[in-house]
């Protein structure tokens, strides 16, 4: 997978090919404005992902926001692809590691969200203020490490009853073990 640790060149380049191929006429139609979404929300890039999910909408939805395809046949890629790409913007759960909010647009200053299902079993609810994450809470199906990306801010973490839960930073990452018949309270300080 491509990933600007992991392989940097690689995603540096893809970026590159993804501005080319929309400056020569792509994403003009709703599952290209979708992918171009759900890559620039992958990119950390929210507001551009924003545009392209407001063109997704405006140019090429119905009244009832079922996705068009020229010339205005029904096609779901675009509806399933918009969907994935506010996820993106929300949550990115790739290499067993939770990244809250990694490409939250600046118009999206407040919120939250819950019932998240991110990659490795794990059901994620989180309340953001001022762009920055104020709390999270997490449930995992299994006994295991939970990873998340950091902003190196300081954290708190308690389990269901109320309990401190021990965790270690690693980088920028924050690692503490989980088990499936509790819930983690994440508390950003």
């Amino acid at each position: 997978m491509i990933d600007p640790d992991r392989t940097p060149e690689l995603y540096a380049a893809s970026k590159v090919s993804l501005e080319r191929r929309l400056s020569a006429g792509g994403g003009y139609t709703g599952w290209s404005r979708a992918w171009a979404a759900c890559l620039y929300a992958r990119f950390g890039e929210g507001d551009t992902a924003l545009e392209h999910i407001r063109a997704l909408i405006g140019d090429f939805a119905t009244e009832s926001l079922l996705d068009l395809h020229p010339p205005r046949i029904f096609q779901i890629d675009g509806n399933l692809g918009g969907t994935a790409a506010i996820l993106e913007m929300l949550l990115q759960s790739y290499f067993e590691e939770l990244h809250f909010l990694p490409a939250l647009p600046k118009c999206w200053k407040n919120g939250r969200v819950s019932g998240i299902r991110a990659r490795g079993g794990f059901t994620v609810d989180m309340e953001w203020q001022d762009g920055r994450l104020l709390k999270a809470r997490i449930v995992s199906v299994k006994n295991r490490n939970c990873v998340i990306r950091t902003n190196h801010e300081k954290y708190s973490i308690q389990d269901s009853w109320g309990n401190p839960v021990k965790f270690t930073m690693e980088g920028s990452k924050l690692i503490f073990p989980m088990w499936n018949d509790r819930m983690y309270f994440i508390t950003v300080e």
